[in-house]
């Protein structure tokens, strides 16, 4: 592939790019590029990969950017001329761009149903994967990425040497880290974050504004919405410290939960279901939980056969 022979996606995507980061962009420009966002699932993707590119045009003189805003009566060759031109990158930001589209196999870790382990990547970062998770690594010359396949994870981020932006993707959206520690959770309908320390600036995949939450903030996020910001952060992350916490939940939703964590069966006959709960519970203890609930309860816990637990009315 010639380098110029490029996509119109993702010709639009730097487009707007361009725009967005110079200023420039007016009340009726918003507008166009929102319909334009929302027109095409490949505009979306060009755009999400075009904004990797976005904190390279911190320091764009201004005159560069000025030569490239008047695009409208240029060819698509002179345009990617001018935006080549603008990305000075040691292996070059237009084809980090282009690059993007395509789908590696990354080097992964996982953990199986019970299991929780931590690592510590080559730049120093430590990530702890919850029970029953998956997480690919996307590192290069140019950016830290951290792929939340499944389940949940927590990063206390390492400063790089290099100077390279941590992002986790999920697939929902991304988040940059900014010099922190925090927790992800992906599930099919969403993604959750709970900032630790420092802070977390959250992109969805298919809403155009960005959210940042501090420290003690928890949020939940899917590709076309952002919630609202709880103070909730210890709760949200407390599997990474080896803890359940149920405040006022349904029995039924704990035990579901729980249920990540052990190595079996465990059955709620709907009779309890509905029953609350609340605690703090450690998860190297499961047989220890039910002990403690069969004594707070009106249940009764039954052990059947090993790894087989159902709980029931007394």
């Amino acid at each position: 592939m010639k380098p110029f022979d490029s996509d119109p996606h993702i010709d639009a995507a730097a487009y707007w790019l361009v725009l967005q980061q110079s200023g420039s962009l007016d009340q009726q420009q918003q507008q166009r590029f929102k319909q334009w966002l929302a027109a095409d699932k490949k505009n979306r993707e060009a755009w999400h990969k075009a904004q990797r590119l976005s904190g390279m045009l911190r320091n764009v003189p201004s005159d560069i950017s000025r030569s490239v805003l008047g695009l409208q009566q240029t060819s698509k060759r002179n345009f990617c001329k001018a935006l080549a031109g603008l990305m000075v990158l040691p292996v070059g930001g237009w084809w980090l761009l282009r690059d993007s589209s395509t789908k590696p196999e990354y080097p992964q870790i996982a953990t199986v149903k019970g299991e929780q382990r931590q690592v510590t990547l080559t730049d120093g970062t430590s990530v702890k994967l919850n029970t029953d998770s998956r997480v690919a690594i996307d590192y290069s010359q140019n950016r830290r990425n951290l792929i939340v396949l499944t389940g949940q994870v927590m990063v206390e981020t390492a400063a790089d040497p290099q100077q390279r932006e941590f992002w986790v993707t999920t697939d929902h959206g991304r988040l940059m880290a900014l010099g922190t520690r925090f927790t992800v959770s992906s599930s099919v309908a969403q993604t959750q974050v709970a900032v630790l320390e420092h802070a977390v600036r959250i992109h969805p995949e298919r809403h155009h504004e960005y959210i940042e939450i501090a420290a003690g903030q928890a949020v939940v996020f899917t590709e076309s919405s952002i919630g609202q910001p709880q103070a909730n952060a210890l709760t949200a992350s407390a599997w990474s410290r080896g803890q359940i916490v149920a405040d006022d939940q349904r029995l039924d939703a704990f035990v579901a939960e729980l249920e990540r964590y052990h190595r079996g069966m465990i059955r709620v006959e709907p009779a309890v279901a509905r029953l609350k709960i609340s605690g703090v519970y450690q998860l190297n203890d499961i047989d220890g939980i039910f002990n403690t609930i069969e004594q707070t309860l009106p249940i009764r816990v039954q052990r059947p056969r090993p790894g087989w637990i159902i709980v029931s009315a007394k």
